[in-house]
């Protein structure tokens, strides 16, 4: 049963490492309305190389960094992703957030994402030359103050979020895995009903021996965890919301060993009770008589 059980919890496992690698690379798509205040900057005019130099110098005034994004599509398989804000606050922040670098990002499905960094400026080259989303780094009265000096002379949105993020696809893909390992381990407990009565009859302490399942469960549970990673990250890569998805692990390890402690309150009588307890069937049968005739 064990064996069994591990076996499912494994490939679930994978299954949802391979589920937070897509939201990843959906989240690339538009991270930064998501995770930061950004405003749309929209002209009808050729003076998208004026406003980039005036923006960033307006940001540098108040102690604001800037940066845009732009997905070209190289092929129905890969995706380049060009983050116009190439100095080390943009890097570090990103790299916080969303542990975006400048690499290759891989997908079951989604395909291939390349992070690529460049100058503020070069974003000229995005959106025809006559729209640009900006996003931004800092203090939220410093960023107001941003936009209000950019807004006497652009027509410029005033900053907001844009997109709203995955996180509950996260809560719902890892708190099913942390369900079934509930209800695994309530199966197991039922399972090993007589074999724990028989040993606690026999000496052993059935609070030891519920200790000792818990601390196998929760070793087995980090070894999964551990190799479902390394294999998944053979062949895709980037990890959505890291800290969420071990939290969430975390807690649903330790709440699938609590059904140990029925263990410590098992009834011998009822154990080796040839006969199952009837008491659901006795309710079931009474609650039939209780329907009205057809």
């Amino acid at each position: 049963m064990k064996h069994v059980r591990n076996i499912l919890l494994l490939i679930t496992i994978i299954f949802a490492f391979i589920m937070q690698a897509e939201v990843y690379q959906n989240m690339l798509w538009n991270f930064n309305g998501a995770y930061y205040l950004s405003s749309r900057y929209t002209t009808a005019n050729d003076d998208m190389d004026a406003f980039l130099a005036n923006a960033e110098d307006v940001a540098d005034k108040h102690d604001v960094h800037i940066f845009s994004t732009f997905n070209q599509q190289v092929s129905n398989y890969q995706t380049r992703l060009y983050i116009y804000g190439d100095d080390a606050v943009v890097r570090d922040s990103l790299k916080s957030t969303m542990d975006i670098e400048e690499k290759t990002y891989t997908a079951l499905i989604s395909g291939i994402t390349v992070i690529k960094f460049e100058d503020f400026r070069e974003a000229k080259n995005t959106g025809g030359g006559q729209e640009i989303m900006i996003s931004y780094i800092g203090d939220e009265d410093d960023i107001i103050a941003t936009y209000q000096d950019l807004a006497k002379d652009y027509s410029i949105t005033q900053p907001e979020y844009w997109q709203s993020t995955e996180t509950d696809m996260m809560f719902i893909v890892w708190g099913l895995v942390a369900i079934l390992m509930i209800m695994l381990n309530v199966v197991e407990v039922i399972r090993r009903q007589k074999e724990v009565v028989v040993r606690a009859s026999l000496g052993e302490n059935a609070a030891v021996i519920a200790l000792k399942s818990a601390a196998t469960d929760i070793l087995s549970y980090a070894a999964l965890f551990i190799l479902a990673k390394l294999l998944v990250s053979q062949f895709i890569s980037g990890a959505y919301e890291e800290h969420l998805v071990l939290a969430v692990f975390c807690a649903g390890a330790v709440l699938s060993v609590i059904p140990y402690v029925a263990f410590t309150r098992f009834d011998v009588k009822k154990a080796f009770a040839n006969a199952s307890d009837k008491k659901g069937m006795f309710y079931l049968l009474n609650g039939l008589k209780c329907l009205p005739p057809p």
